[in-house]
């Protein structure tokens, strides 16, 4: 009995140990349909992926418009859309990043991480998509972390910045955005309800 005890007690801390040392990335990827995980983990590995969260939205739009030449349905083949989105296809970059949103295994969202999605609406924002760029800010504030978000892109004047932009650009949800940032508590020198007011009428507008 007292070696069976030993045993259990061994195997025990065995199963704990190996949770605790468990890497949250590779569950969460394992967790996404089998079709994303390929392009998933190019987008986690690429070499761009560590700069795009130290990079403010706001600092790659180049002012091209609100939603420019629609958007690319990858989820059929995302594995094509992220071949489109190195190239510097923007509506491919976008596309597999609301992909990787809608994706789900046994009805759970099982990709919806922002670690995921935020590196590809950031190249579509430096593409010229304002509202990627107004999502890139909202996942980085809002969105699912597994690691840390992206202080840059969180922070008060990068989010002011980039919904600024994307307002300007005259996409809705960018003056949404805007309109809720001016009405934070948090917003410092930002915070002004008169803004706020002229940024949802504008917003309502555009709707």
């Amino acid at each position: 009995m007292a070696r069976f005890l030993i045993i259990l007690s061994f195997i025990f801390s065995f199963t704990t140990l190996a949770s605790v040392s468990a890497d949250p990335i590779a569950d969460a990827i394992s967790k996404a349909p089998y079709k994303f995980r390929p392009s998933i983990r190019n987008v986690l590995n690429s070499p761009v992926h560590a700069k795009a969260l130290a990079t403010c939205p706001a600092d790659v739009f180049p002012n091209k418009g609100r939603y420019p030449a629609g958007m690319t349905n990858c989820e059929d083949n995302p594995d094509a859309c992220y071949r489109d989105c190195l190239k510097g296809d923007g509506n491919a970059c976008f596309g597999l990043a609301h992909a990787f949103e809608r994706s789900d295994k046994n009805g759970k969202r099982g990709g919806d991480y922002s670690d995921f999605t935020y590196t590809l609406f950031l190249a579509s924002c430096q593409q010229g998509n304002a509202n990627a760029c107004t999502n890139a800010g909202a996942t980085a504030k809002n969105g699912t972390w597994i690691n840390q978000p992206p202080a840059n892109a969180r922070s008060i004047s990068c989010q002011y910045r980039t919904y600024k932009k994307s307002c300007d650009a005259n996409a809705y949800w960018g003056c949404s955005m805007l309109g809720g940032l001016h009405n934070r508590a948090d917003a410092g020198k930002y915070h002004s309800a008169a803004k706020a007011k002229a940024a949802y009428a504008k917003a309502k507008t555009l709707r």
